[in-house]
């Protein structure tokens, strides 16, 4: 309980100021006060596809004006005083800061460091360092060729859009960028700002922006881990049909043996779909290509089953349509099927691969 309390001191210490009040609001230049926001990605450490969290090290600046904070340039050498860590939090509970905070954090952050600095003309910079595991939403319909968007979400807590409008110009964008990335299945792109006004109380809209961090996944390293065994499955069916021998129109291989063969292939892609969904949980539900080439995989195997027991079993078609019918039959079964699950398969990448 303690430990909650202190974060949430530190997350949110502008809660200890007049800043509740929104009469506090520096009303020289009018209203909405204009907030200029921005996220710099220090070092993006892990992706968790199984809890669809990321982890990663941002600073989160905030840049507004209020002239009640001017003072004569004399006073600043440097052109701006600067406060940390306490210094700052304590200079900050005597002055308005604006109640904008990160809003999608997955649990607790492991460490937060603060920051301020006051311009003469009255221009405030307020800035946060912060390490913590973030919450993102995972699109894996074109999996394992997919780029993935790692969000920051920054909203405004208490003052209504009327009040309050967050907003970016060239120099945040120019700010919000991406210093490194410890991924080796990943690799870092560019870094997106997006307004989007979220709902708030009574009707009012509350401001809201993202930073997005693009990610682009490393299709060569999760090839071999995923598809390679996944198609390998797809084989096992179709052996069962290429060991079938037929001569004068008879089979000779047991159905029986080739029903085995078919239930060890039906277990080897149950046990393959569940191993892949405990590594990718996104994976697991949706339209997706690994999902696709799993269906196809289960109906290759329904596909030989029904072959097993109508033609090799009963032997149905020699005896309904005679002895040259379940030949040709036997041989265009033979190659028809496999093509087509290697069509089909191939298809499905290639389709998430454009």
């Amino acid at each position: 309980m303690i430990r909650r309390i202190l974060a949430a001191l530190i997350l949110l210490p502008w809660s200890l100021s007049a800043q509740d009040d929104l009469t506090q609001l520096p009303w020289d230049q009018g209203l909405p006060l204009m907030v200029r926001t921005g996220v710099r990605f220090i070092s993006v450490t892990d992706v968790n596809e199984v809890d669809n969290t990321f982890s990663a090290v941002v600073d989160f600046r905030l840049k507004w004006t209020d002239l009640r904070q001017r003072y004569e340039p004399e006073e600043a050498p440097n052109g701006f005083k600067e406060w940390r860590t306490d210094a700052a939090l304590e200079r900050i509970k005597t002055m308005y800061v604006p109640q904008v905070a990160i809003s999608n954090f997955a649990g607790e952050p492991s460490s937060v460091i603060v920051g301020l600095r006051m311009y003469p003309n009255g221009n405030i910079e307020y800035m946060q360092r912060v390490t913590a595991d973030f919450k993102m939403a995972l699109d894996v319909k074109k999996f394992p060729f997919d780029k993935q968007q790692l969000a920051v979400e920054l909203i405004s807590r208490r003052a209504p859009l009327d009040k309050l409008f967050l907003t970016y110009d060239q120099d945040d964008l120019t700010f919000s960028d991406v210093v490194s990335s410890e991924l080796d299945s990943w690799t870092a792109g560019l870094v997106s700002l997006r307004r989007d006004p979220l709902p708030g109380w009574y009707g009012q809209q509350q401001a809201r922006v993202w930073v997005s961090l693009e990610m682009i996944r490393n299709s060569v390293t999760t090839l071999p881990v995923i598809f390679i065994p996944l198609l390998a499955t797809m084989l096992i069916p179709l052996i069962a049909i290429w060991l079938q021998k037929q001569e004068d129109g008879e089979f000779k291989v047991e159905a029986f043996e080739l029903a085995n063969i078919l239930i060890g292939g039906l277990f080897a892609v149950i046990a393959l779909n569940f191993a892949v969904t405990s590594s990718y949980s996104s994976l697991g539900s949706g339209d997706n290509p690994v999902n696709r080439l799993f269906g196809i995989a289960y109906l290759v195997l329904g596909l030989t089953f029904a072959v097993a027991l109508l033609v090799f079993q009963f032997d149905l078609p020699r005896r309904i349509f005679g002895k040259h019918f379940s030949t040709q039959l036997f041989m265009f079964i033979r190659w028809a099927l496999p093509v087509s699950a290697l069509t089909l398969s191939v298809s499905v990448l290639f389709m998430a691969a454009a």
